[in-house]
């Protein structure tokens, strides 16, 4: 079940393409941006995307937040990003945390679904909402 929202993320990417290996079309999507909700500050990662002849990218990124306090988070997120009609993408994923900040320990026993847009041809290219994921 999907709790409260923790927060937005808006970033923008920078593509180094590997081309086709034997897993797929594979990316590295560097990114760069903020976030906005309940923990604010700045954001950056590297998402190393594998993509299947559907089209459809595995999401594997590890990721950092700063937030406004100085605090350092680090995120994983792992899920898919899912080509639509409209030329962007759908993002669905989960994300986990690690800190050290005794003001946001509760993130480190915390799992996030996010879902957003992708999209190559705006800016920002990324946008993703997490929400605290709760047992029903």
């Amino acid at each position: 079940m999907i709790g409260e929202l923790l927060f937005e993320v808006e970033a923008d990417w920078k593509i180094t393409d590997f081309g086709q290996t034997p897993l797929g079309g594979r990316n590295n999507f560097e990114l760069k941006g903020k976030v906005t909700g309940k923990i604010k500050g700045t954001f950056s990662g590297f998402d190393y995307g594998t993509g299947g002849a559907n089209g459809v990218v595995v999401v594997h990124a590890h990721d950092s937040i700063t937030a406004s306090d100085g605090s350092n988070i680090s995120m994983f997120r792992e899920g898919f990003a899912i080509p639509n009609p409209k030329g962007t993408y759908d993002i669905k994923l989960f994300a986990t945390f690690s800190t050290n900040s005794k003001e946001l320990t509760w993130l480190n026993t915390t799992l996030a679904a996010l879902e957003g847009e992708g999209n190559p041809k705006a800016s920002p290219n990324l946008r993703l909402k997490a929400y605290d994921w709760k047992k029903a």
